[in-house]
């Protein structure tokens, strides 16, 4: 028999947990910061070579834990 919160009344037929809300959040920050990341780089660079710009910031954003994993621990 399941364990039942009063939390639970808040998601819609008991399917929706809470690492979904946590799950759509993070995720929705991560989407926007990306954004931000990418209108932010091309502010500063200039619209010539803003592609080259945004492309080396998330190679770098994306290879920076390789570098030094033990700061993401």
């Amino acid at each position: 028999m399941e364990k039942e919160y009063p939390t639970s009344q808040l998601w819609s037929a008991r399917r929706s947990q809470l690492w979904h809300v946590f799950g759509f959040l993070f995720g929705s920050a991560a989407a926007l910061d990306a954004l931000v990341h990418q209108t932010f780089v091309a502010e500063l660079v200039g619209s010539a070579v803003s592609r080259v710009a945004i492309a080396t910031v998330g190679t770098t954003w994306a290879f920076s834990p390789m570098a030094h994993p033990s700061w993401f621990l």
